[in-house]
Order: structure tokens, then C-alpha cells, then sequence
């Protein structure tokens, strides 16, 4: 899976006024976009990937589906030799599960590429990796029996047991990020004096001026507002000032040289902390074990020309030369090579409980990871 294409495609569609962007990076945190663009929320971001990648996952496996019925054609012609109509039924039923799989397995029950969840039913007792399974007389459940293309890839006996999901991580990314934990001014007061000291406190100063004068009259139920400057208020008669209020104006900063002539108001105490946030390259045990890889030793033939360049050739291109000329070269043996990218991930498990549906009094079924063919 091209995870890369599908992350890029995911990032244009959620940012669609803006023209193709160039994407890099498989997972939010590690997204870098062209110069100027911001990555999508990372919530919106993560849920569209998961659809994404399984739609990928869905339209892959109609691909597998396919190819399986047209390599099974065969069975399906009049004149294949079955042993018995039997024998012939059980195919054609066969090839019809075939084509009505992918209205049976949902795009989420994908797990990975060709592997998916399904339902399988205990009316064949317990299960063991690599069973083969088909669908049961229990409509849109499996059980176990032939010829099927599914195959089971982990043991099952229908308790609520649990299994473990074992995979292996890489740290490829720490990143620091700045956490503020805010409180009341209350709140603060009923921290001990060493908890407090891991606080800064947040104000700011306010002062006021009278920014004019307003008089109010009430005339058939409706207000009449008359406002005057504070230069105006100065000169009318004390007996006329009594009726104006004052309407303040505020001022509010964060920093002064003359605190004296503002109040300081506190808003709240704040306290910052430093957290990695930690990036996970995540992969399978299949993918673990492949991780060691060995380039076999190889023969090939060299020799020096007139200007002291190394000419190397394969075996291959030396037994093509003619005779006289393969006197020029000497044989050379290429050791192996052993790659190990191992000691790079770390083991690790996750208890996973079964999933369990009881169909009847006596028929239970499990949810249990399979794969096509």
C-alpha cells in the first residue's frame, strides 16, 4: 500500500480552496507541507485516513476476489471432469460466496491489506491458524470447511478468552510541547505555597477617566438620552449637575512605569511544562522478520585499464567475451551481506479480548482475523 498517496490525497481533499499542495510524512505529526500551508486539523485529518485507507483496503480485496473466480473458472465449466454433481454443486455454491464476499466483509473490518474481520460460528468445534472457512447455513457467518478461499489466521475454541496482538515499534520522532495548566485566582489561594511557586501570575492594570456626562428623560414610556462633554459639565449650575451621570472610559495595560495610577487586576495563575510528544513507527511481525535480509556472495571479474580506472563485470558479461580477452580480467568473490534493521524496533503486545455473539442456545460465534487464499 502506497500510504504516502493515500496521505497526500487526504490532505487536498480537506484543503480544497487551495490547489494541489505537496505532501510528505504518513501521519499528522510528522506532516510537511508546501511552504505556506498549514496542515488540516489532525482530528478531521486521522478520521478521513482511516476511511481512506479502507477503501483502499475494500477495493483491493474485489481485486483478489477477481482474480480468484477467473482462476476458478474452471470449475464452473460443464465439461470439468468432477468426480460427482456433489462435487460440482459445492463449486458453484463456492464461487457464488466468492462474488457475494465483499457485500459481507465492510470496509472497517479490514485490518490490513487482504486481512479482515469476520463472524465464524462453533458448529465445527474449535479452530486453529490456517483452517479454511465458508459461509454457513447461518446467514452472513462462517464456519469451517472446503473448498474455501479464507483462510484463518488465529486460533479460536468460542470462550471469551484473550488474545494478544503482538507487534513492533521505532521511536522515529520527540518533539517538545509546551503544556500550560491555567487556574483561578480562588483556585490559586488553596495551592500550598510550594505548588504555587510553580505558578506565574497573570494581570493586567486598568484605569478609568469620565469620557462625558449623560442625562436621561422618560417621555411616554421611551428614553431620551442628552449627553454632554466633561468641559460643558464643568460650567453648568451644581443644581443642574446632580441630574447628568458620568460614563467612564477604561484603559487597560499589561505593563506601566506609574502602577500608582492604575489597579491591577490578576485574571488567573499559569503554570507551563514541557512534554515530548513521542512518534511511533509501528510494524507487523511478518514486516519484523523480513527485516533481516542477506545478499548472497557473488562472483565478479575486474582488471585495471590504461588510465589506472577499475573495470568490474558480472559473470554473466565475462563468459560473453571472447576468450582472448577474458585473460584481462581477474575473478573476484563479493562476500554476503547481512542487513538487520531488528535491534531498531522493541517488542510489543496488546491483550485483546474475543469478540463474542451468542446466536442461539447452542451456536456462538466469534469475530477472528482472516485473509484471502
Amino acid at each position: 500500500m502506497d500510504l504516502q498517496r493515500l496521505v497526500s490525497r487526504v490532505v487536498n481533499e480537506l484543503t480544497p480552496e487551495t490547489g494541489y499542495i505537496d505532501v510528505s510524512g504518513t501521519t499528522w505529526e510528522t506532516l510537511q507541507l508546501s511552504q505556506g500551508y498549514e496542515k488540516p486539523p489532525q482530528g478531521e485529518f486521522n478520521s478521513r485516513l482511516h476511511e481512506v485507507i479502507h477503501e483502499h483496503y475494500s477495493s483491493e480485496f474485489r481485486s483478489y476476489r477477481n482474480s480468484y473466480l477467473d482462476k476458478t473458472d474452471k470449475y464452473a465449466t460443464v465439461d470439468y471432469p468432477h468426480i460427482n454433481l456433489t462435487e460440482q454443486q459445492k463449486w458453484l455454491d463456492h464461487r457464488q460466496e466468492i462474488r457475494d464476499l465483499p457485500a459481507l466483509i465492510s470496509a472497517n473490518s479490514f485490518t490490513d491489506l487482504n486481512e479482515f474481520k469476520i463472524w465464524v460460528i462453533n458448529q465445527s468445534g474449535s479452530l486453529e491458524i490456517g483452517d479454511k472457512l465458508k459461509l454457513s447455513n447461518v446467514a452472513g457467518y462462517f464456519v469451517k470447511g472446503e473448498p474455501s478461499a479464507i483462510t484463518l489466521l488465529e486460533n479460536c475454541d468460542f470462550s471469551p478468552s484473550i488474545n494478544t496482538h503482538v507487534y513492533y515499534s521505532n521511536i522515529v520522532d520527540i518533539t517538545g510541547k509546551s503544556i500550560y495548566s491555567n487556574v483561578t485566582v480562588d483556585e490559586y489561594a488553596n495551592l500550598s505555597i510550594e505548588h504555587q511557586a510553580n505558578y506565574t501570575e497573570c494581570n493586567y492594570y486598568s484605569s478609568n477617566t469620565i469620557s462625558y456626562y449623560s442625562n436621561v428623560v422618560t417621555y411616554d414610556n421611551g428614553n431620551v438620552y442628552s449627553n454632554i462633554s466633561v468641559e460643558q459639565y464643568n460650567v453648568i449650575t451644581p443644581e443642574n449637575q446632580v441630574e447628568y451621570t458620568p460614563i467612564l472610559k477604561y484603559s487597560n495595560v499589561y505593563e506601566t512605569d506609574k502602577p500608582h495610577r492604575y489597579v491591577k487586576v490578576i485574571t488567573h495563575y499559569s503554570n507551563l511544562s514541557v512534554s515530548n510528544v513521542i512518534t511511533y513507527s509501528n510494524i507487523s511481525e511478518e514486516d519484523y522478520n523480513n527485516l533481516i535480509t542477506v545478499t548472497p556472495s557473488y562472483t565478479h571479474f575486474s582488471r585495471t585499464d590504461e588510465y589506472g580506472m577499475e573495470d568490474k563485470i558480472s559473470l554473466e558479461t565475462y563468459n560473453d567475451l571472447p576468450e582472448k580477452y577474458r585473460s584481462m580480467y581477474t575473478s573476484q568473490i563479493q562476500p554476503s551481506v547481512t542487513s538487520n534493521l531488528q535491534p531498531n524496533y522493541t517488542h510489543q503486545s496488546i491483550p485483546i479480548p474475543n469478540k463474542i455473539k451468542n446466536i442461539t442456545v447452542d451456536v456462538t460465534a466469534v469475530n477472528v482475523k482472516c485473509r484471502f487464499q
